[in-house]
């Protein structure tokens, strides 16, 4: 395979009329690469795309949790901000093999994947720190006339296709929020670790000083550690492929009342997957946030929260009121076996294990 088929793939994928793997693997056949990375930061330090060949996730795993993103972990990654534009580096080049054999991402990574040595080429892409990394055991070495003609050759190209894919990316992004804005107003997309990608305009009271949410490092969380707990569930499970087509996780934000303390509106965040075009554009949002206005705490606050029947939701109000089971099969008419049935499917709903705890759920709700 050529240069130009090796574009034409990638400008094939960044359209959606390819998959991304299959023009990484263009690349690896034509130098004959065992991993092929190409990945995009943005100024924050967020991932703006990460395409990867050849590695397991686990790997993937593994090279994150050494540090591989961090220029001072790996001195790859430093190609990616200081390096030469559009020219190949060697690995020779940037660190001794005693300094390669003392990083732990080498032999936790590359080592495994018989890939220790590397040719790596700086991306022109806007708004990014961009890097293509192709690796191979120590054969490169052998060759690398040769596959630096093949990368020099690639990068311009390669680098005005991963612009326009991110730039069409950001764009679906955009009408995502918009069509969702159309059904619930308010709308907040992240990408896989928490980071914002887009919001609607009334979002912003969300992250306010009083508001419910917050920034750390660059991530969302909720400003109630319950909250947060309740939050980061709701995320994981969006991004968890095998339930990721399953109904959004419901989390409720307080909002700060008028005078700065007492309650204001509550809101019922809904938590889902975005949209995902695996093999298309470079969309970077994974995570959809969107809310409703709950007017009061009710029936309708609690069913719609935790998904309760009509009954069960009755019973949640008589509980979050104070009165035990005996005094709600008095109001509702009916016996109190009934009234204990219903609260184990309270239990169960609200992921509580005792009716203390159950209590204390539902008036953190309201």
């Amino acid at each position: 395979m050529d240069v130009t088929d090796i574009v034409e793939r990638f400008r094939r994928a960044a359209f959606g009329l390819e998959d991304w793997q299959d023009a990484l693997a263009g690349f690896a056949g034509a130098t004959d690469a065992r991993v092929v990375h190409l990945i995009g930061m943005d100024r924050s330090g967020a991932v703006a795309f990460d395409l990867i060949r050849g590695v397991t996730p686990d790997m993937v795993d593994t090279f994150v949790r050494e540090g591989g993103l961090s220029r001072h972990t790996n001195p790859r990654t430093g190609v990616a901000i200081d390096g030469p534009m559009l020219r190949t580096v060697f690995d020779d080049a940037l660190l001794s093999r005693h300094e390669r054999d003392a990083l732990p991402i080498y032999r936790n990574l590359f080592d495994r994947a018989d890939a220790g040595f590397a040719a790596l080429t700086r991306l022109r892409v806007p708004g990014c720190d961009a890097i293509l990394s192709l690796l191979r055991p120590r054969s490169f070495l052998d060759s690398a006339d040769r596959e630096a003609h093949i990368i020099d050759a690639a990068a311009p190209a390669l680098s005005d296709i991963m612009a326009q894919a991110v730039a069409l990316g950001a764009g679906l992004d955009r009408t995502v929020r918009e069509t969702a804005e159309l059904l619930e107003q308010r709308v907040l997309l992240l990408d896989g670790d928490r980071r914002m990608v887009q919001m609607s305009p009334g979002c912003e009271a969300w992250l306010a000083p009083a508001g419910p949410l917050t920034m750390r490092g660059g991530r969302i969380h909720a400003r109630d550690a319950a909250t947060d707990r309740a939050l980061s569930l709701a995320i994981a499970q969006a991004l968890d492929p095998l339930q990721a087509l399953r109904p959004g996780r419901r989390v409720v934000l307080r909002m700060p009342g008028s005078d700065g303390h007492d309650e204001g509106e509550r809101l019922i965040l809904t938590v889902r997957a975005a949209p995902r075009r695996p093999s298309g554009p470079l969309a970077r949002a994974r995570v959809m946030l969107s809310a409703k206005t709950a007017a009061a705490p009710s029936a309708e606050l609690f069913a719609d929260l935790f998904g309760l029947t009509p009954a069960e939701a009755q019973v949640a109000v008589l509980l979050a009121v104070g009165h035990d089971s005996a005094a709600i099969a008095r109001l509702r008419g009916c016996s109190v076996a009934t009234v204990r049935t219903q609260v184990m499917a309270l239990l169960n709903k609200t992921g509580t294990h005792r009716q203390g705890e159950l209590v204390a759920r539902l008036r953190g709700a309201c």
